[in-house]
């Protein structure tokens, strides 16, 4: 017979050491649970680019800094469902309520350490729910409010409606920031 020393230590070798080289346990985050995270931002994403875009069109710079002041929160909110959090985050934000939460600063920090990285990622929580990330790049037609070379009246206006704004300096390609999704546990 084995004594109970032995039974714990093959017990570990055969639970412990084969999680730390890499199994999925019931804690880790599934390819489903990617998909639906990623499923549940498109909407999102889909929303927020088509009403940037009409406001770049129709008034410019400024009618998109109103698109992103007034109209993106109520996408965002929309967007989250089915128990779903969605939002947008950065390293450097124009609108306070956007800071990052503790979870999201280290994938902001890969992100930015590996600047031709697209992937999204996931981690499972403390509190049971999935938190998943994707990068979103500065694109040029971004640049008129988020870029190096912005217009005076431009400037002006953000100024006037984001008065502690960080998200300008950026060049085509950046890292501008995250969008994020909370997944309840299940």
């Amino acid at each position: 017979m084995m004594s109970n020393t032995r039974i714990v230590w093959a017990a570990f070798f055969l639970l412990a050491v084969p999680c730390i080289a890499g199994c999925t346990s019931s804690a880790e985050v599934t390819e489903a649970d990617m998909t639906r995270a990623g499923d549940a931002l498109t909407p999102l994403k889909k929303e927020l680019f088509q009403a940037l875009t009409w406001a770049m069109n129709e008034g410019g710079p400024e009618r998109a800094m109103e698109v992103c002041q007034l109209r993106a929160p109520e996408i965002t909110q929309l967007a989250s469902t089915d128990g779903a959090v969605i939002g947008r985050t950065s390293h450097r934000v124009r609108n306070p309520q956007n800071k990052p939460e503790p979870w999201m600063e280290v994938f902001l920090n890969e992100y930015l350490a590996n600047p031709a990285d697209n992937e999204p990622r996931a981690i499972r929580l403390s509190s049971g729910e999935i938190g998943y990330v994707e990068p979103i790049r500065t694109k040029g037609l971004c640049l008129q409010c988020h870029g190096n070379a912005i217009d005076s009246t431009v400037q002006v206006r953000l100024h006037e409606l984001y008065p502690d704004d960080q998200a300008t300096g950026f060049e085509e390609g950046d890292l501008r920031g995250m969008f994020w999704v909370k997944l309840p546990a299940t």
